[in-house]
């Protein structure tokens, strides 16, 4: 695969794991996800997402709405009774004021002028937002420009920091709160731990892409 290809993989991912965690499972979206499932060929790191999707094919309305229950008791902090903090980095974070994490993160989305899109724009550190981003940013080394390799090696070196700063630094601690939850069908378990797996291998690649100096 040419790098070309690699980037667009990159942001087409980034956008898939915001998706997923953007709102409760439709029925149009799982039978995309089916569709998906059954025509993609080995997927490393969302193997156990896809095999997942494979063996619940014939999953119900009930069972959809099921997968809702979890997605509302994972992601959206009703209580500290019914399900983890929701997913905002300054939630996560330790050693560092929340109002200060927020400020960091909203300074990384003024450097490009991002907007995260429609329902978290104003919530610059959710998760779904800071995946965005990382999208954005690898969309953004598709662009032609006369100084591609200056301005490539920018884009990755403000990827790189970006996961370190902040996407790396409280996922896993986000994941471990999920992890200890009872969620009834685990779809949601799936799609985390390949979420880490993928931001943890998308960190290595990068630092091996970076135009020589």
């Amino acid at each position: 695969m040419n790098k070309r290809k690699c980037v667009e993989l990159r942001s087409h991912t980034y956008r898939l794991f915001a998706g997923l965690i953007n709102q409760p499972m439709s029925a149009a979206t799982w039978q995309q996800l089916i569709q998906w499932a059954k025509q993609t060929g080995e997927s490393g790191f969302l193997s156990p997402v896809q095999q997942w999707i494979i063996e619940h094919e014939k999953l119900s309305n009930d069972g959809l709405m099921s997968m809702a229950v979890d997605f509302t008791c994972l992601f959206t902090g009703i209580s500290q009774e019914f399900g983890p903090p929701p997913p905002y980095e300054h939630l996560y974070r330790e050693n560092i004021e929340p109002s200060d994490c927020r400020s960091a993160v909203i300074q990384c989305y003024n450097n490009y002028d991002f907007k995260p899109l429609d329902p978290y724009n104003n919530v610059s550190d959710h998760i779904v937002a800071e995946l965005q981003y990382m999208s954005f940013l690898a969309s953004q080394q598709l662009q032609p420009t006369d100084i591609f390799l200056e301005l490539n090696d920018t884009l990755i070196l403000r990827q790189q920091s970006f996961l370190q700063h902040h996407l790396l630094s409280w996922v896993h601690s986000w994941c471990n709160h999920v992890e200890s939850q009872n969620n009834k069908l685990k779809f949601y378990s799936h799609v985390i731990s390949a979420l880490i797996c993928f931001l943890e291998q998308d960190f290595e690649n990068l630092s091996r892409d970076r135009a020589p100096t």
